[in-house]
């Protein structure tokens, strides 16, 4: 035990330490300092690399003890509070660029941005703040899952935390009181748990600019925020983002990037009620465009792979003509939900008539074929011959 103690005290004074001799930027001492935080947690709650949920095949690894920074006694010697409870990836970065270019659709101009962002992050080893706005149903919310999914090992949620802003609709002085107070409670306890975090509020246009304020603190560039009871908490390796929708579908079509930008900052002094001081502490704004047809078509298409394999477990052939064909359906049935209009069109109509052809098909299906044929889809099942 006295051993287990000296290895664990050795281990806790590395972490801060270990990549001093290492280049800081690189992926070797960011790999060292993960590995010192998995021995220390190791040490301390005495479980091995198999009841850890280690995962040789995803490079990945968490350990989250129950309640273990709340004891009153274990919370000292908690190598989960001292370290921070999430384990960061190696190669955030190129995870990120092979996640945007796999799952989000119509946004190429942020393709390169919001890796530039994380490069920033990476070599600058302090906070990041972000803006992302633009139409409805445009993979805004899709981009910050795959931010955290990029950023972290494992579950990615233990290392993300999404308020939605509709829960702090007010602007009266007592509602504005008790929001500021639930969205700053909310932000401490995910950082206590997670040094490293992703914190986004969705839909902050819902959100009064007297709420907001309450961001500064952890926006500044100070390494830590005090709470209520002067407990110091570090904030300066997060990343705080915000997501604001204009709530319509095409009131940036056909803009060019200068154009859309400008819309955004514009969309950012709003939220801040024009606070300038406020308004300098976003440092990296991120336009989302409205889909066109062809993004349209390859939403309606990834969506429809997707239902198809979970609903039913084969593989899908959608024909150029039978998108072209689904995507002006979709248009006119959902006219403003952008891609959730294609999610609910797969899910409303097309799956249905799959799940139909299914029924009566004979069994040995392997995949599905969608064509367009007299003014209508055409499915056919596709078997395996015996």
């Amino acid at each position: 035990m006295r051993m287990k103690l000296i290895l664990l005290l050795i281990t806790l004074l590395a972490i801060p330490f270990g990549g001093l001799y290492i280049n800081q930027q690189s992926p070797i001492a960011n790999r060292v300092e993960q590995i010192l935080k998995f021995v220390a947690i190791y040490l301390v709650q005495g479980v091995s690399a198999q009841q850890s949920d280690f995962n040789a095949n995803s490079n990945g690894y968490s350990i989250y003890p129950e309640d273990c920074c709340e004891h009153p006694v274990k919370r000292y010697f908690c190598a989960y509070c001292l370290v921070g409870g999430c384990i960061t990836r190696s190669h955030p970065v190129e995870k990120l660029r092979n996640l945007l270019d796999e799952r989000l659709f119509g946004q190429d101009h942020l393709k390169k941005r919001l890796p530039a962002m994380f490069q920033h992050y990476i070599a600058e080893k302090k906070l990041t703040s972000f803006h992302i706005a633009g139409d409805n149903a445009v993979g805004k919310t899709t981009a910050v899952n795959l931010m955290a999914e990029a950023l972290f090992q494992g579950d990615f949620t233990h290392g993300l935390l999404m308020l939605s802003g509709s829960n702090y609709i007010g602007d009266e002085s007592a509602k504005v009181d008790m929001y500021r107070e639930q969205i700053f409670h909310a932000i401490t306890q995910q950082l206590e748990s997670c040094h490293d975090s992703l914190i986004v509020i969705d839909d902050v246009q819902y959100v009064h600019s007297s709420t907001l304020t309450i961001l500064q603190q952890f926006l500044d560039t100070s390494d830590f925020v005090v709470k209520r009871d002067g407990k110091k908490v570090r904030k300066n390796k997060a990343i705080i983002g915000l997501v604001s929708d204009f709530a319509s579908e095409g009131l940036t079509k056909d803009m060019s990037f200068e154009q859309l930008e400008a819309v955004v900052l514009n969309a950012t002094r709003k939220l801040w009620n024009f606070d300038q001081k406020l308004n300098q502490l976003i440092q990296f704004t991120l336009p989302f465009a409205s889909l066109s047809d062809v993004d349209f078509e390859k939403v309606l298409n990834y969506k429809l792979k997707g239902a198809v394999k979970n609903r039913f477990g084969v593989e899908i052939i959608t024909s150029p003509t039978a998108l072209m064909f689904m995507r002006s359906n979709a248009r006119k049935k959902y006219p403003n939900e952008n891609g959730r209009g294609a999610e609910k069109y797969v899910s409303t109509v097309v799956i249905p008539q799959i799940g139909d052809k299914l029924r009566h098909s004979a069994s040995g299906t392997v995949s599905i074929r969608v064509d367009f044929s007299d003014g209508n889809l055409e499915i056919n099942a596709i078997k395996v011959e015996l």
